[in-house]
C-alpha cells in the first residue's frame, strides 16, 4: 500500500525543485523574489496591514511548496494555458524595496509611532531573494486632552449629549485612521438626528503636540456652512439646520415614464388621516394603473412626515425597498422646500423611484441524482408570479418529474431505460411581505422584514413493491429581532402519507419485527407546530471571526390529542386515535446546532460545529416518524461513514442495508479551510458522533444511550478534501478514514494503521460546504 504513496512524494519531490528553480530566461544580474518578511518589535500592530503596503508579492506556492503558476508559465508552450493558468515570475526590484519600506514608515506614523524606523535587508541565495522589512516602532505619542469646539448651541447639545460614544480616547495613541472613523461616525449621528446637509468636511482635528513630552492636545472643531446672501452677494457662516421629513413621493414605474412625461396619474393619501393638524402626504405617482399597492409601499418607509431626517431610516428603507422580488432599482433623494416648519426648521420632500422587475418569469431545471449508487434524473418546471396581489407577493409553482433506479424486494418491472421508478408531483408556495396577523408597531417592522408563507403540494411515488401519495401544507411566519437574529414559527403543518404496498412487498415487511420499517411503510398522518431561531453575526468581510447558531422544536399531535382525549374519540382496531381516518404520530423533538468560524487568514479558516439532537415519541406513536428520526453518516456529518450507516449506539449487522435511525443525535466536527492555488482549496477534518435510541430495542442491540458507555459507543474519523470555488457553486470531494468504529468490539475499535487499505477510505461528493 505504500507504493503509491511513494510514488506521490517523489512527485511532489519533483514539483518542488523544477518550481524553486530561477527561470531560463532571467538575466545573470536578476533574482526571483522568494519571500517577504516582516519583523516588528510591538505585537500590537498586526503584521497582515503592514504586509500590506510591500509594493511586490511573490508567486503563489500551491499547498506552500511550489509554483505551479510559475512553472507552466516558463515551461508551456500552449499559449492559452500560459494566459489561463501561468503566472510570470516575479523578479525582485529593489527600487521597489526601498518604496515599501517607505509606505510601511508612513503607516507607522499615522498609528502614532512618529521616529519609527524601518530597516530593509536582503537576503540573496542562488538565483532567488528573501526581502525583510525590520520595524523598530520607538515610543508612541498619546493624547492628553480632547477638547470639543462645536459652533452653535442646539448642535452643542447634540455632540456632547453622544462624547461617550467617541472612539477617540484620552490616554490612547494617536491614530489617524481611528480619527478618520471618529469623523464619519460624528456625521452618521448628525444626520440619524435631522442633519441633513451635515458632512465630514465640516470637521477639523487640531493637535497641539509641543509638550516635548509625546503627548498631545487634540481639539476636534465643527465649523459652520458658508452662504451666499442673494441680496448682497456676501459670503457668510449660517448655523446647521435640522431638517423634517415632509411629503414622501413615490415613482412605481421608474423606467417605464418617459424623462419628458407631462401627464401623470396621482394617488394622494394622508400621512396621519385622523390628524388635521399634521397635513403630510402619501403621493403615488403613476400610469394606468398603480403597480404596487400604497399599503405595500407605506410599510417599507421607516419614517413618516413631521419626523426628523435619520440617515440610519433611509438606508433601512432603500435596504428593504431594494430586496422587494418585485422591485428591480431603487432610488431616494431628498428636495429642500424654501420655507421652514412651523418650528423652524427645514422640511424635505422625498421622493423614491422604483423601477420593477418583470413580474411573471418561467424556467426549466434539470438535475441528476446518485443515491447510495442508484441513479435517476429529474426535471421541473417553474412559473413565478413575484408581484400576485400588488403587494410583492410571489407565487411559486413548481411541477416535478424524475426517473430513478431503486432496489426492489420483487420484480423490478422496469419502466423505462433501465429506471423501475416513477415520480412526480406539484408543489404551490405564496410568500407575503408582512405578518397576516393584528397590526404590529412601527418599531417591530424597522427590522422585522416579516413574511408569511403558505405551502402546499402534492407527490406521486410509483415504485415496483408500492405506490405512496405523500401531501403536505403548512403557514407560517418568518421575522428578523435584529441584524444577527431571526425566528421561524410554522404553527399549522400537516403531512399525509397513503402508501399502496404490493401483496410481496406486504408479506416481506410483515415477517420484519422492526416497527420503523413497517410504519415507514404505512398510511401515517404528522401535524406539526415548529419553532427555530438563528443567530448568524457573520460580517460583510469575510476573513472576521463570526458565530452561527441554530435551533429548533417540533411538536406533533399534542393538541390533537387533547381533543381526542376530552371528546373521548374512538381508536382504531390497533388501539390508537386517527385523524381523517389515518393514524397520526406524536412527539416531541428539539435539535441545536453551534458553529464557530475563526479567520485565518484572507482565505483560510477554522471551523467548529457542535450539534445535539432529541427526540422522543409518545402516546398515538412508538417511534419517531422515519422522516423525523437522526442519521449519522454522509457528506455533511460523520464522513467516515456511507450516508446514515452509522449507529444506532454500538449496534452492529452487516446485513442491514436499511438507514441507521436514533431518537437522539450528537456529533462534533472541525474542519481546516485553506487556499491551494487561485479557485482550487483544500481542508483537513475530523468528525465525532453517533446517534442512539433513548430505550433498549430488541431489535437494534446496543444501540441506547448508557452515559457510562458514551466513550465506547463514539465513532471518530478523520480525513481531507478539496473545493472547487466556481464562484456560483462550490464542488466538493472529502475522502476519510474511520479512526475508531463503535461497532466493534471495545479492543477493536481503534484503526490499525498497519492493515489499512485504500479501499478503507470513504468517499463523498457534495455542493457546497459541509458546514
Amino acid at each position: 500500500m505504500f507504493r503509491p504513496f511513494f510514488r506521490l512524494f517523489l512527485i511532489i519531490s519533483l514539483l518542488v525543485t523544477a518550481s524553486c528553480t530561477a527561470p531560463e530566461k532571467m538575466k545573470q544580474s536578476q533574482y526571483l523574489l522568494n519571500k517577504n518578511i516582516v519583523k516588528i518589535d510591538n505585537s500590537s500592530l498586526p503584521l497582515e496591514e503592514l504586509e500590506g503596503f510591500i509594493q511586490q508579492k511573490p508567486n503563489d506556492k500551491a499547498l506552500g511548496l511550489f509554483r505551479i503558476n510559475t512553472w507552466i508559465h516558463n515551461h508551456s508552450s500552449w499559449q492559452w494555458l500560459r494566459t489561463k493558468w501561468g503566472q510570470a515570475p516575479v523578479i525582485l526590484d529593489t527600487a521597489l524595496v526601498l518604496q515599501s519600506a517607505r509606505q510601511i514608515a508612513l503607516y507607522m506614523a499615522a498609528k502614532g509611532f512618529f521616529h519609527a524606523k524601518v530597516e530593509r535587508q536582503i537576503h540573496y541565495k542562488r538565483r532567488s531573494a528573501n526581502a525583510k522589512y525590520i520595524v523598530h516602532s520607538g515610543v508612541p505619542y498619546t493624547l492628553k486632552t480632547i477638547t470639543y469646539e462645536p459652533d452653535g448651541e442646539e448642535l452643542a447639545a447634540f455632540i456632547f449629549k453622544d462624547t461617550a460614544s467617541s472612539l477617540i480616547r484620552r490616554g490612547g495613541n494617536y491614530d489617524a485612521y481611528v480619527f478618520d472613523s471618529e469623523r464619519t461616525r460624528i456625521t452618521n449621528y448628525l444626520r440619524d438626528n435631522g442633519y441633513y446637509y451635515f458632512n465630514r468636511d465640516f470637521i477639523f482635528f487640531r493637535l497641539d503636540s509641543n509638550l516635548n513630552s509625546r503627548q498631545m492636545n487634540l481639539t476636534i472643531e465643527f465649523r459652520r456652512p458658508k452662504v451666499r446672501d442673494p441680496a448682497t452677494g456676501k459670503i457668510h457662516d449660517q448655523d446647521h439646520k435640522r431638517y423634517i421629513i415632509n411629503d414622501i413621493l413615490f415613482n412605481t414605474e421608474a423606467g417605464y415614464i418617459a424623462q419628458n412625461a407631462l401627464v401623470f396619474d396621482t394617488l394622494v393619501r394622508p400621512q396621519y388621516p385622523n390628524d388635521p393638524s399634521r397635513p403630510y402626504h402619501y403621493k403615488y405617482l403613476y400610469q394606468q394603473k398603480l403597480r404596487l399597492s400604497p399599503a405595500l409601499l407605506s410599510r417599507q418607509i421607516l419614517t413618516k412626515g413631521g419626523e426628523y431626517y435619520q440617515l440610519s431610516n433611509f438606508n433601512t428603507t432603500f435596504s428593504r425597498l431594494s430586496n422587494l422580488p418585485a422591485t428591480r432599482v431603487v432610488n431616494i433623494s431628498f428636495d429642500p422646500l424654501p420655507y421652514p416648519s412651523a418650528s423652524g426648521d427645514g422640511l424635505l420632500n422625498c421622493h423614491i423611484q422604483i423601477g420593477q422587475s418583470t413580474s411573471q418569469v418561467f424556467s426549466v431545471e434539470t438535475e441528476g441524482t446518485n443515491t447510495g449508487g442508484f441513479l435517476g434524473i429529474g426535471g421541473n418546471i417553474v412559473y413565478r408570479n413575484r408581484n400576485l396581489l400588488r403587494g410583492a407577493e410571489v407565487l411559486t409553482i413548481k411541477i416535478k418529474g424524475a426517473l430513478e433506479m431503486q432496489k426492489t424486494i420483487g420484480d423490478p418491472k422496469n419502466v423505462l431505460l433501465g429506471f423501475n421508478t416513477v415520480e412526480t408531483g406539484i408543489e404551490a408556495r405564496l410568500e407575503i411581505p408582512r405578518l397576516l396577523a393584528p397590526e404590529v408597531s412601527r418599531e417591530f417592522s424597522k427590522f422585522a422584514i416579516p413574511r408569511t408563507t403558505l405551502t402546499t403540494g402534492l407527490n406521486y411515488q410509483q415504485r415496483p413493491d408500492y405506490t405512496r401519495y405523500i401531501a403536505n401544507a403548512s403557514f407560517g411566519y418568518e421575522w428578523r429581532e435584529s441584524q444577527t437574529r431571526t425566528h421561524l414559527l410554522i404553527p399549522v403543518e400537516l403531512n399525509s402519507v397513503r402508501i399502496f404496498r404490493s401483496d410481496e412487498f406486504t408479506r416481506w415487511l410483515n415477517s420484519l419485527t422492526d416497527k420503523r420499517l413497517i410504519n415507514q411503510y404505512t398510511d401515517h398522518l404528522v401535524p406539526l407546530l415548529r419553532y427555530s431561531y438563528v443567530f448568524n453575526n457573520q460580517p460583510l468581510r469575510k476573513n472576521r471571526d463570526f458565530i452561527f447558531f441554530r435551533a429548533g422544536i417540533e411538536s406533533s399531535g399534542a393538541m390533537v390529542s387533547l381533543f381526542d382525549g376530552l371528546f373521548k374519540a374512538p381508536k382504531d382496531a390497533q388501539g390508537y386515535y386517527t385523524l381523517f381516518n389515518i393514524r397520526y404520530a406524536q412527539f416531541a423533538k428539539a435539535e441545536a446546532d453551534l458553529r464557530y468560524y475563526k479567520a485565518l487568514g484572507p482565505k483560510s479558516n477554522l471551523v467548529f460545529r457542535t450539534t445535539l439532537g432529541l427526540g422522543k415519541p409518545y402516546g398515538n406513536s412508538g417511534v419517531l416518524p422515519v422522516e423525523k428520526g437522526f442519521y449519522a453518516g454522509g457528506a455533511n456529518g460523520m464522513r467516515g461513514w456511507a450516508l446514515r450507516s452509522l449507529g444506532p449506539g454500538r449496534f452492529s449487522d452487516p446485513q442491514n442495508e436499511f438507514d441507521r435511525m436514533g431518537e437522539m443525535w450528537m456529533e462534533t466536527n472541525i474542519e481546516y479551510r485553506f487556499p491551494i492555488y487561485n479557485w482550487f482549496y483544500g481542508a483537513l477534518f475530523a468528525d465525532a458522533g453517533n446517534i442512539w435510541m433513548l430505550r433498549k430495542n430488541p431489535d437494534l442491540p446496543g444501540g441506547e444511550f448508557i452515559f457510562s458507555d458514551l466513550p465506547y459507543a463514539i465513532g471518530i474519523d478523520s480525513g481531507v478534501g478539496i473545493r472547487l470555488d466556481l464562484s456560483f457553486f462550490i464542488l466538493r470531494v472529502d475522502g476519510a478514514i474511520r479512526l475508531k468504529d463503535p461497532a466493534l468490539d471495545t479492543g477493536r475499535q481503534w484503526t490499525d494503521f498497519s492493515s489499512l487499505k485504500i479501499r478503507d477510505i470513504t468517499w463523498n461528493f457534495g455542493i457546497g460546504y459541509p458546514f
